[in-house]
């Protein structure tokens, strides 16, 4: 499945796969300078934006939106509505989470991350989506299940 997507986004990317393979062993979920971290860093010195451009456009990488009150629940779920949303039970709370990638959400993830990063009581993160887990053997947090 990886192979299908790697080959497919390459027509457009080439250097995909060069970026993908520097997303192994990643933290999940994770920030956008843990990314640039990793992109920079390599001997191609990609550019942020560069990178997350064709990581989120190849569906490889998506946004994780988490609400900590209700009160940031109900203003998420006012402009986000239930799309990519999943409720965990934690303990005797609930945890909202919305995940979107480039096949569910439109617009650039920049824009998602800036508009809800600033946001009190809501944490934006960067993902990677599951059919990547065998590939890139990522260190997933127990309290992030994605695409569950």
């Amino acid at each position: 499945m990886v192979d299908e997507l790697l080959a497919e986004t390459s027509r457009r990317h080439p250097d995909v796969k060069r970026m993908f393979y520097l997303l192994r062993g990643m933290r999940v979920p994770f920030s956008l300078d843990e990314l640039k971290k990793r992109v920079s860093d390599a001997p191609e010195g990609f550019k942020l934006n560069y990178a997350l451009e064709i990581l989120w456009s190849s569906g490889i990488i998506g946004i994780q939106i988490t609400s900590s009150t209700e009160k940031a629940t109900q203003l998420l779920r006012h402009n986000l509505g239930t799309d990519g949303l999943r409720v965990y039970e934690k303990g005797n709370n609930k945890l909202y989470k919305w995940t979107f990638f480039e096949y569910n959400r439109d617009g650039e993830p920049l824009e998602l991350m800036d508009h809800y990063g600033a946001e009190k009581d809501i944490d934006v993160q960067l993902v990677l989506h599951p059919k990547t887990f065998e590939s890139l053997l990522p260190h997933v947090s127990m309290d992030s299940p994605v695409g569950a």
